[in-house]
């Protein structure tokens, strides 16, 4: 439950700084450098957990009419890399 809500809040962060709906924020990113985590919807709207291939840092991407990007923190507050920093 409490992850669930830790997406929400992060959803609503990324709609309230979210980017313009016409631009695509994924064009600089491939596809190559990622690996998907884990994926899920809530209420129309797409949350996709990925990790950096070389660094191992975690990131979540929001989307719906726009996308946002942000670290996957833990509870130290820390980003959450496999790999370390």
């Amino acid at each position: 439950m409490k992850k669930k809500l830790v997406i929400l809040g992060l959803i609503t962060m990324g709609l309230l700084t979210g980017c313009d709906s016409n631009s695509n924020s994924n064009d600089n990113i491939k596809n190559d450098d990622f690996t998907v985590v884990s994926e899920t919807g809530i209420s129309g709207y797409g949350v996709r957990v990925v990790r950096n291939k070389e660094t191992g840092c975690e990131y979540i991407i929001a989307t719906g009419s726009g996308t946002s990007i942000t670290p996957f923190l833990g509870k130290d507050g820390k980003i959450i890399c496999e790999k370390g920093e």
